[in-house]
């Protein structure tokens, strides 16, 4: 059986996650705002939530003062007693050295950071200090995170300046082992995210570097990166004109006692320390749930349950009786209820829960965690935990990387430029601006090379000749989470075509998984790795290879009755360079007979290369329409020059969505498209595949509507009745709608239904992603 803790908060602990505490922010009077990078290593944790934010009523800290939250719980982790007779702080008194080691050795406690038994250092300055302030000082000396002045003197009565206060810090993380380790060429290398890949600061302040040696200045600079310190003021000077960060350090400066409760909290945020009782923070890509007893113990094996609502709707979460209405359960088998599929806290006391994809959608949601045994259900004595998440707070952490360029030809001509962006995505192929953590830029190696075809009696062989080929370079994705850069290769004159190619291999927070668009072609290249390439030439074009496209406005149209529906095609012609062949011809055919008013007559495209076919279609829904096109490029009024390959199959196919039946007789069906404004999804009700030639002869799109009266499940979680209902379904299934179907799987997802009516009678729908046909 898991510990129990002896004092939790009484009703609801809340903590606003996208209100950042000035008071850890702040380490001076002035904001500072113009930074030329951000740390790269800050915590991810921030150990004031909870009950650490309890007021421990200091009468000289105001519930307005920048420091108020770091001080109170400073208090609450026993760091502090006050000053005097304990009823004040004295937040803007300097910190004197012989207070910061009674500071650090009391920090200490929470973090389960075990440091090398003292030995007793026989200062002979320390005075009238107390037992407590001696056997502080000489733990910190013995284990060489505090230095001495002399061989018998410590100086204790001098007050501590900030570039000392970045020095106790960094040696107190290094004492921890995990986040900050001293090479033994004196490098400090910092790895606070945990990935196991070290790097050494690379940001500065040119007045610390100016003003303290070169171990203080290195000191300063991890404190930075790892987000303990934010500077403290900006310098006149910005950009290129200021060496180092766009910010003093003030490194000789006088800590203040308020100060000094700002760098302990964050560099706390970096150990396992946890505030007592229950918390629950969100870090932009998990929630992370803590719970400690009394003495800031790991209280382990402790079943968590999570519930969530829109916090706009966070009013109607409970009944008047203060139990569970209209929310939606996070993890385990039963809303609002501790049962055996509740996630445990570890060793550590700690879990990660799912985070509710109201959160993920960019909505303000609130969460409320709690603890409890097996079979305990909520109701209004249950003490829970309100974690409120606004939409600032989605940091969404990458999952892919698209390369794309708005390039429309096969190849380039010498010396233009093709710009080609890789941008880092989320699963539902939204843009975000970090790597995978959810916090750190994304970085990839980067390199170039220019190929030549190898010819023996004028014919191509493998393997080309390496031209050129840069030097490995690393490419970071920017505050945008994009990358651009530009493909060119000039003329070589006597030899018509030379290919480009670049490989993009991911080193640090940057996805595995790589969604190529537009027209650059893809191999698994000569290096071992993903390359990607585009042809350079000067030749002239071969109408023979010309590029044809047939595209529709929409994917799909619905078909519900007889009539006819209008419709429009449209046919693209460029050559290989991407350039209009404004006189070829061009007609259309339909498989579909007299069901399709689409005519054989010939039309000469327009100077974009681009012909519309508006055309009725009569026919029934559930079939897919194939439209075959004839184009003479030159227009010389021989028809059908070209023919079709797999890179230009001369094809394009409209789907003319039936309505679908009633129920889907327990079986699932491939969903194909999705209109959320129009509450619709299509789906292939033909399960049988089309063997490689999709979409095909078996492939059968139908309509399934649905709206707030019918009951909906996504991905195995019944999703409450109404509109929330509705929307918590419809942000479940733009992750698949985002997709463009391409075989038999589709989207990657299926339906089931059951009582389906087009009138507001309940359907049973159920989203999936597993056991779909195809997969």
């Amino acid at each position: 059986m898991h510990q129990r803790f002896s004092r939790m908060r009484s009703g609801w602990a809340t903590l606003a996650v996208g209100a950042l505490i000035a008071s850890l922010l702040a380490v001076s009077a002035t904001t500072a705002t113009a930074v030329t990078d951000a740390p790269d290593e800050r915590a991810r944790v921030n150990v004031c939530v909870g009950e650490a934010l309890d007021d421990w009523g200091f009468t000289d800290v105001s519930d307005d003062h920048i420091f108020h939250d770091a001080i109170n719980c400073l208090a609450h982790f026993g760091v502090t007693i006050g000053s005097g007779d304990g009823s004040t702080f004295s937040p803007e008194d300097p910190v004197e050295r012989w207070q910061m080691m009674l500071f650090l050795t009391r920090a200490l406690v929470p973090t389960g950071i075990n440091l090398r038994p003292a030995r007793a250092q026989n200062f002979t300055d320390l005075g009238h200090l107390n037992d407590e302030a001696r056997d502080a000082i000489d733990l910190l000396v013995t284990n060489g995170i505090a230095t001495a002045t002399s061989g018998r003197t410590f100086d204790p009565f001098a007050n501590v300046d900030r570039a000392e206060m970045a020095l106790l810090l960094v040696r107190l993380l290094e004492a921890s082992g995990d986040v900050v380790e001293f090479a033994s060429n004196g490098d400090i290398l910092l790895d606070a995210n945990g990935d196991g890949s070290q790097s050494e600061p690379d940001d500065y302040f040119q007045d610390a570097r100016d003003l303290v040696p070169a171990a203080t200045d290195q000191a300063i600079s991890a404190a930075y990166e790892l987000g303990i310190t934010t500077g403290a003021d900006p310098t006149p000077a910005v950009g290129t004109a200021q060496p180092g960060l766009d910010l003093f350090y003030r490194p000789r400066s006088s800590v203040t006692r308020g100060q000094m409760a700002a760098f302990i909290l964050r560099t706390l945020g970096h150990t396992m320390a946890r505030p007592r009782g229950l918390s629950a923070q969100y870090d932009g890509t998990e929630i992370r749930v803590s719970l400690r007893d009394d003495d800031f113990e790991p209280i382990d094996r402790a079943p968590i349950d999570a519930f969530f609502i829109e916090t706009e709707d966070a009013n109607r979460a409970f009944t008047s009786r203060g139990v569970c209405d209209e929310v939606q359960f996070v993890d385990g088998a039963y809303l609002c209820e501790i049962d055996s599929s509740d996630l445990e806290t570890d060793n550590d006391g700690e879990v990660s829960l799912t985070v509710p994809e109201t959160i993920l959608d960019g909505i303000d949601t609130t969460v409320w965690v709690w603890t409890g045994r097996d079979g305990d259900v909520v109701d209004r004595r249950t003490d829970l935990f309100r974690l409120d998440v606004p939409a600032s707070a989605q940091t969404r952490g990458a999952t892919q990387t698209k390369i794309s360029t708005r390039f429309t030809g096969s190849k380039a001509r010498f010396g233009t430029t093709v710009s080609v962006t890789v941008q880092l995505q989320d699963a539902q192929g939204r843009n975000v601006s970090v790597g995978t953590d959810g916090e750190r830029p994304a970085e990839w190696e980067f390199f170039e090379e220019v190929l030549e075809e190898t010819t023996v009696d004028g014919q191509a062989v493998s393997p080309e000749t390496l031209v050129e080929r840069t030097r490995a370079r690393t490419l970071r994705s920017d505050s945008n989470g994009r990358v651009t850069f530009s493909l060119s290769v000039p003329d070589p004159v006597r030899v018509a075509s030379r290919t480009k190619t670049f490989s993009l291999v991911e080193t640090t927070n940057a996805p595995s998984t790589v969604v190529v668009d537009g027209n650059l072609k893809e191999t698994s290249g000569r290096t071992g790795g993903e390359v990607y390439y585009l042809e350079f030439s000067d030749a002239p074009p071969v109408l023979a290879n010309a590029v044809v496209t047939v595209t529709f406005p929409n994917p799909y149209i619905n078909v519900f009755s007889s009539g006819s529906v209008r419709n429009v095609a449209v046919v693209s012609v460029h050559d290989e360079y991407g350039e209009a062949i404004s006189a070829a011809e061009v007609s259309l055919s339909s498989d579909q007979g007299s069901a399709s008013s689409i005519t054989t007559q010939t039309f000469t495209v327009g100077r974009d290369g681009v012909h519309r076919f508006s055309y009725n279609y009569s026919g029934s829904g559930g079939v897919v329409e194939t439209l075959t096109a004839t184009v003479d490029p030159d227009g010389d009024g021989t028809a059908n020059q070209l023919t079709a390959t797999n890179d230009r199959p001369l094809t394009g196919h409209m789907f003319w969505a039936g309505l679908a039946d009633r129920d889907s007789g327990g079986a699932k069906y491939t969903i194909l498209f999705g209109d959320v404004d129009r509450n619709e999804i299509i789906v292939d009700a033909n399960a049988t595949a089309d063997s490689g030639n999709w979409p095909g002869a078996n492939t059968e799109p139908r309509v399934i509507e649905y709206d707030d009266n019918d009951r909906l499940d996504a991905l195995g979680q019944q999703l409450r009745a109404g509109s929330a209902g509705v929307d918590a379904f419809e942000r479940a299934l733009a992750e698949f709608l985002a997709k463009t179907p391409t075989d038999d799987t589709g989207t990657g997802a299926c339906l089931e239904w059951a009582n389906f009516n087009r009138a507001r009678d309940t359907a049973e729908i159920e989203l999936f992603n597993t056991g779909c046909p195809g997969t």
